[in-house]
């Protein structure tokens, strides 16, 4: 079954239109993506703004987060982004997903029930050791000689 990784927006990003992948700027963000390019992983990014977005698409900047919006919004953009998974890469597919809890709530169990099985690497660990996981992930890998 074919992995694809989903990775959650962060809050700092430049202030003018670029690739999504170029947009945000936290440690966490960079890791990450470091990390699944490593790993050779197709990856979107879950945007509190756009959805579902392809590393590529260029976007404005934007302030929307989903750690301050109500439930209900929270639900709408969890089906929005159900849409969009269906349109560009259909079940079955696992899922590995990067994201914090107000982006998983409403969205895994709908990924669920439409066929995709989801896997969290980071699910119970704070954001330290979630930068200390993608570390460990990158020097395991230069200290093997892969890719």
């Amino acid at each position: 079954m074919q992995t694809i990784a989903l990775v959650a927006c962060v809050a700092q990003k430049h202030q003018q239109p670029r690739a999504a992948q170029a947009l945000y700027l936290s440690p966490w963000f960079r890791k990450a993506r470091a990390y699944l390019e490593q790993e050779d992983i197709q990856w979107y990014i879950l945007s509190a703004q756009y959805g579902l977005v392809s590393r590529e698409q260029v976007i404005e900047p934007y302030e929307r987060t989903l750690n301050t919006m109500p439930a209900k919004e929270r639900q709408v953009w969890s089906e929005q982004v159900l849409q969009q998974m269906h349109a560009v890469v259909p079940a079955p597919m696992q899922i590995r997903c990067f994201a914090g809890q107000c982006y998983r709530q409403y969205l895994r169990p709908l990924l669920e029930q439409a066929g995709y099985q989801i896997e969290v690497p980071l699910e119970h660990l704070g954001i330290g050791q979630q930068l200390a996981w993608f570390g460990s992930q990158m020097e395991g890998v230069h200290r093997e000689g892969h890719r």
